[in-house]
């Protein structure tokens, strides 16, 4: 019987991939060291099967007496926003702690949760899997560090397949989502412009899949991955869909010429920049080994829309 050892399995990702795996026809063994303080802890509760070891601080030394050999493990454990403190403690440094403890251990294989950011800064599109670590924001630049750990430790011998998934949206998705539903509600939501800018997203249903496949597949260790959903929206389809799911209406759209000259107003400037942002990936390196989308990205938003 397969032990799979999930770090990080009260975040919105760790949690839908330990029910997902819940349901497995695979025989496994699914555990969950989980911070005493953590709040998520009822949900995993619900969920049957699971083993729930709870810990005071994530040390080397409890990672280390807690892994078999045999396991496999996920490392799902991130931090998001600007505070550089708490991302460098949040991303890099457990990351090492993980990492150093199932190197230590020689456990089977590692699943590495990245994130398109680390190569945000490279500016011609489709980002590709093998082009530069360049990020562009602080949460970038963590995944980024975290991710140069991951292939020291490749280099190393540590059987690592890395993950770069894109904008996470899904349902129950904590950070994004309500705010969003909350001004659309509102009102306070618009597009700006014709809105047709390429919005390539991946819904969480998709991503669980493939971190499912990334357990067993013999062909994806020493690589890395983005993550995606097969078809590409523009971002009025996008918003729209939620809006309409939300609120019964398409959103509001400010003309070109108004949005333009928002673009120099402090702030909100960098709010029509971010949307009219393009983000296009080439996701055919997962393709080749056979990934599909699950739930097809218009079906997936309207899961997502739903409470």
């Amino acid at each position: 019987m397969n032990r799979v050892v999930v770090f990080g399995a009260t975040g919105f990702i760790g949690r839908n991939f330990v029910s997902y795996l819940s349901k497995s026809s695979q025989d496994l063994i699914i555990v969950c060291p989980v911070r005493k303080s953590s709040r998520n802890k009822e949900f995993l509760n619900q969920i049957e099967g699971l083993q729930i070891h709870e810990y005071d601080v994530l040390s080397r030394r409890y990672i280390s007496d807690f892994l078999e050999k045999q396991d496999i493990v996920v490392d799902c454990i991130g931090w998001v926003g600007q505070d550089r403190d708490m991302l460098f403690k949040g991303n890099e440094m457990a990351t090492l702690e993980v990492l150093y403890s199932c190197w230590k251990k020689g456990v089977s294989r590692v699943v590495y949760l990245s994130s398109v950011a680390v190569l945000s800064g490279n500016r011609s599109l489709p980002l590709r899997d093998n082009m530069p670590l360049l990020a562009s924001m602080p949460y970038g630049e963590s995944k980024l560090k975290a991710e140069k750990i991951c292939w020291g430790f490749i280099a190393s011998g540590l059987d690592v397949v890395i993950l770069r998934p894109a904008m996470v949206y899904g349902r129950g998705e904590p950070h994004m989502l309500p705010t969003i539903r909350k001004l659309m509600q509102r009102g306070l939501f618009w597009l700006f412009g014709k809105a047709d800018n390429l919005w390539h997203l991946c819904g969480i249903d998709n991503l669980v899949s493939v971190m499912e496949m990334a357990l067993w597949n013999k062909d994806m260790p020493g690589r890395a991955f983005i993550v995606a959903d097969e078809e590409i929206l523009m971002a009025r389809e996008i918003f729209n869909i939620l809006s309409m799911e939300w609120t019964g209406k398409p959103v509001k759209q400010v003309p070109e010429s108004i949005s333009k000259a928002l673009l120099w107003i402090p702030g909100l400037g960098r709010v029509v920049r971010f949307m009219r942002k393009r983000r296009i990936y080439d996701i055919s390196p997962l393709k080749a080994l056979g990934y599909k989308d699950v739930v097809p990205v218009r079906d997936g938003l309207k899961k997502a829309a739903t409470p």
